[in-house]
């Protein structure tokens, strides 16, 4: 969706030739970005802003593009990275780093993003069952094998310990989740994906 550019907007300048019209309301922002850093890293963005789509022929045109259904600071934490920005708050919040993974995984960002976003990650001593939950989604959406299955551990040990074999936890091969975790985690990716969209809009 394209519309002109407003100017009254919070500004995010990361130089570039495209700018984006991100969120609703009073939390939406504008970023300027470039097009070839995009589409490079996203195939989605790749089509998108080709010749063949109604918003590659507005971005040619100088008008914005809107992604009214985005959070805005996850996406402005998803650009500066593609953009080799460095004033990030490293290491991010779980609900954060969520935040981000949900929006990389939905354009297509999570292979270029793989390497940075490890580095995001927190290092907790004592967490919470919401940040563990929070990191194990996000290191699935990124492609952290080691990482999931490190928070997958700290699930079932820290807050589901009736239910689990401390012997026999280290033989099970949660690195690289079979058919039936992938199902399982895509539910639960879905279910968080329903929660972060309902707390912004709380917020609001």
């Amino acid at each position: 969706m394209e519309e002109a550019p407003k100017e009254d907007l919070p500004m995010v300048d990361l130089g570039g030739d495209l700018a984006l019209i991100v969120g609703q309301d009073d939390s939406q922002i504008r970023i300027q970005v470039s097009k070839a850093h995009l589409s490079f890293a996203s195939s989605y963005f790749k089509t998108l802003l080709g010749p063949r789509f109604m918003e590659g022929s507005a971005a040619e045109a100088g008008k914005a593009l809107v992604l009214k259904d985005d959070d805005p600071e996850a996406f402005t934490v998803l650009m500066k990275i593609l953009h080799m920005r460095h004033d990030l708050k490293t290491p991010m919040a779980a609900d954060e780093l969520l935040a981000l993974a949900v929006v990389a995984d939905k354009y297509g960002f999570t292979q270029a993003l793989k390497l940075p976003s490890k580095a995001l990650f927190p290092n907790l001593i004592k967490p919470s069952y919401r940040e563990v939950f929070d990191l194990t989604s996000a290191a699935y959406l990124f492609g952290h094998s080691s990482l999931f299955y490190e928070f997958t551990k700290t699930l079932l040990l820290d807050f589901c310990p009736e239910k689990v074999d401390r012997n026999g936890f280290a033989t099970l091969s949660l690195s690289a989740p079979s058919a039936v975790w992938r199902t399982y985690m895509h539910r639960w990716i879905s279910h968080a994906k329903v929660k972060l969209d309902f707390e912004r809009l709380t917020r609001s």
